[in-house]
This record gives C-alpha cells, sequence and structure tokens, in this order.
C-alpha cells in the first residue's frame, strides 16, 4: 500500500485511519482539509468505511494517488467541493460502491490529466455534481453515463479541457436537456 515511514499524520488523519484499520462506523468526517495534499499517498482502502455518509473535501492533490477503493462507501450520500481534484497520477475510478453518492461539490476529478477510465454504474442516485466535474482530465477518451439516471444538475464547465474525449456514451434516460453543459464550437 503506501509507505508512510516519513510521514507524520495529523490527528484527524490518525483518527480516520484507525477507523479504517478497525472497520469503524463513522458517519461524518468533515475536517477542513483532511488528507489533502498528501504527496505520498498512493493507495486508499475506504472498506472500512461502511457507515460514512458524508465527508467534506477530501483527497486533494494527492498527486501519487493512483489507487482509490470505493466498494466500502456505499451509505456516501454528500462529498465537499475538491473529492478527488489534483489527483495527477489517478488513472481510473471504479464508482460501483458509490451506490447512495447523490451530491459532489464543483471539483469532483477536477485536473486529474492521468485518468483513462471512470465507471460510473455505480452512480444511481447521483443527481447533483458541481461546475468543474471532470474538467482538465486530458486522458478521458470515453465516459459512459447510462447509469447516470437520478443526474440534473451539472455544472457549465462540464468536461472542458477534455481534450482526448472522443466518446459520451448516454441512455435515453440521461435527459442531456437537463444538463446545463453547453458546448459551442467557433464559426458555427
Amino acid at each position: 500500500m503506501t509507505d508512510v515511514s516519513e510521514w507524520t499524520p495529523s490527528a484527524a488523519v490518525r483518527t480516520v485511519l484507525l477507523a479504517l484499520a478497525n472497520d469503524a462506523e463513522v458517519e461524518s468526517w468533515q475536517p477542513k482539509w483532511p488528507l489533502s495534499g498528501c504527496t505520498r499517498l498512493t493507495a486508499l482502502d475506504c472498506s472500512g468505511l461502511k457507515q460514512l455518509a458524508t465527508v467534506g473535501s477530501w483527497l486533494s492533490y494527492c498527486t501519487r494517488l493512483t489507487a482509490l477503493d470505493c466498494t466500502g462507501l456505499k451509505q456516501l450520500a454528500t462529498v465537499g467541493d475538491w473529492w478527488l481534484s489534483g489527483c495527477t497520477s489517478l488513472t481510473a475510478l471504479d464508482c460501483t460502491g458509490l451506490e447512495q453518492l447523490a451530491t459532489v461539490g464543483a471539483y469532483w476529478l477536477f485536473s486529474c490529466p492521468s485518468l483513462t477510465a471512470l465507471d460510473c454504474t455505480g452512480l444511481k442516485q447521483l443527481a447533483t455534481v458541481g461546475s468543474y466535474w471532470l474538467s482538465y482530465c486530458t486522458s478521458l477518451t470515453a465516459l459512459d453515463c447510462t447509469g447516470l439516471k437520478e443526474l440534473a444538475t451539472v455544472g457549465s464547465c462540464w468536461l472542458s479541457g477534455c481534450t482526448s474525449l472522443q466518446a459520451l456514451l448516454a441512455s435515453a434516460d440521461f435527459q442531456a436537456a437537463r444538463v446545463s453543459r453547453r458546448r459551442t464550437t467557433r464559426g458555427g
């Protein structure tokens, strides 16, 4: 997992790491910047956070984070603005465990240039995502939104700067008209 031999976690981080290790019933975790900027963190297993329903902005600018196990986050419903933004080494995210996630803040997965795959099939309750969701994910080539049946609000800069995006898959239920993203092209 992660080499933490030279890292001294804050009190808030120690609490969560203990919860992870002990399979605790943590319901809310909202320190101001928990686990943000952890440049040595490469992987995180959240399987022990089965009761976690709300987190503030966490895991932003963890530049070496390549893997996040979301399978245990089945009760997570709300996440703050900066969740997983600036995670420049994150290549894929499997959201199948995020079955109750309904609201995510403005910068979810913002500026993750190595992200090539996002499995949205578990995001069945996702209704609101902030303005910069998936912006500047320059390696993302395709996005399957067929599981996003409840998505009603996505901010205006959704997918901005995704220069490699070639395919956006959506079912009839997606109702792109509800999504506030409007693309314009020069000269037409």
